[in-house]
């Protein structure tokens, strides 16, 4: 098959974490399941992805143990998983990674971007706290950071796309990077690869993430309240720019809010929608696709 003949891939990788086992005091995400249902009905029902081209992480303790080896979103699944999802890419291809579950921070000791000194990180469900004696600005470990993820989506080709989607507190740059809504606290960096403002060097990268870094956000047994946004926005419309995308998304936040009984609104936390991207404020007027 010669490269003009090749039909594009399409692939995900959708990531679900309930409880982090090894903090049993963490209140559980109890809708964290079900985002990576809604996902994948995107994808399918809409996007016309193939099933089999997607791959779902999650908690589930009714898999057997042999389904626990590789369907579990432990840190080494999740991190193997992205970097299979990356591998072979071509130009043309498309890759969608989906998180829900709890995010935190740590300090940066490594990253002279983060102006905040914070890197932002997800919980596998078996991240626990750092033995006593190691060093204390690092309290956890089994964590998935900021910069691994985006080294490993910068794996991908100049003219394939990738689409990161974060639903978890401390989300805003989850992916580390550059924050193009509200010129957070990671430093509009060049992105590695590209010369001057030639974009099309670089694959068109983005995240978009619940809340800022330091923001929570939630949700309940149905599921994360921006990930449904993020959903419904596209099924309303799935060719938006994105700058038209991230509208929708904030008025589907609203109407979901607008449906939350009275006595329970004063424990919900209004997501924040946040975009990153390689491409820096020229993805506003990009035409989103997946």
């Amino acid at each position: 098959m010669t490269i003009s003949s090749r039909i594009p891939r399409r692939r995900a990788l959708l990531v679900g974490v309930k409880a982090t086992r090894n903090f049993p005091n963490l209140p559980p995400v109890s809708g964290a399941h079900r985002d990576t249902e809604y996902v994948r009905r995107l994808l399918i029902e809409v996007y016309k992805y193939r099933p089999e081209d997607i791959m779902i992480l999650i908690d589930d303790p009714a898999f057997d143990r042999n389904e626990r080896e590789w369907r579990w979103p432990t840190k080494r699944n999740i991190v193997r998983a992205m970097y299979k999802l990356v591998e072979g890419a071509a130009p043309g291809d498309t890759v969608v990674f989906h998180f829900s579950g709890h995010g935190g921070q740590i300090e940066a000791l490594e990253d002279p971007d983060e102006v905040d000194n914070l890197d932002e990180i997800l919980f596998p469900m078996d991240v626990m706290r750092a033995p006593q004696g190691e060093d204390i600005r690092i309290p956890y470990v089994n964590y998935v950071k900021d910069d691994l993820i985006r080294r490993i989506f910068e794996r991908l080709p100049a003219g394939s796309r990738g689409v990161l989607i974060f639903d978890c507190c401390n989300s805003g740059t989850a992916a580390d990077l550059p924050d193009v809504t509200g010129r957070g606290p990671l430093l509009a960096v060049l992105p590695r690869g590209a010369s001057g403002s030639d974009m099309t060097q670089i694959p068109e990268l983005t995240s978009f993430a619940a809340c800022k870094d330091g923001q929570n956000t939630s949700g309940n047994s149905k599921g994360g309240i921006f990930v449904r946004a993020f959903c419904n926005a596209l099924r309303r419309d799935p060719y938006p720019t994105h700058r038209k995308l991230m509208q929708n998304i904030t008025e589907e936040i609203e109407e979901l809010l607008r449906s939350v009984p009275a006595e329970k609104k004063a424990s919900v936390i209004r997501p924040v929608p946040q975009l990153g991207s390689l491409r820096g404020d020229a993805i506003w007027s990009t035409k989103f696709a997946l």
